[in-house]
């Protein structure tokens, strides 16, 4: 009667052992279902972001930029104001010339 009770317990331990497997194996089927979209999901994300330091660089860059053109623009502030008055000046020194050579005719 001992053998009879250590194969029953055999038995069921193995029963057991096949309801424990096909519960795993239900849930890795659930979790590889959830895993099999996340690298298509993972994809269109990268499309759409850019990683930090992408952004920082691009950034500094831009800055650097900006830093650039507002150098160049504050060292020709002076210089716009000389574009503006050089008619005037050219007018002026022709005023003049003119103005010396009918001086020397009238002499």
């Amino acid at each position: 009667m001992g053998r009879k009770i250590d194969i029953a317990i055999l038995t069921e331990r193995v029963k057991q052992h096949e309801k424990q497997r096909k519960i795993q194996a239900k849930e890795y089927a659930r979790r590889l279902k959830d895993l099999n979209g996340e690298a298509g999901r993972l994809r269109a994300m990268q499309t759409e972001y850019i990683p930090r330091e992408v952004f920082d660089r691009t950034i500094n860059e831009v800055n650097g930029k900006i830093d650039v053109n507002t150098n160049y623009i504050k060292g020709q502030e002076g210089k716009s104001v000389l574009s503006k008055n050089i008619p005037w000046v050219i007018t002026t020194v022709i005023a003049i010339i003119a103005l010396i050579l009918m001086y020397i005719k009238s002499k």
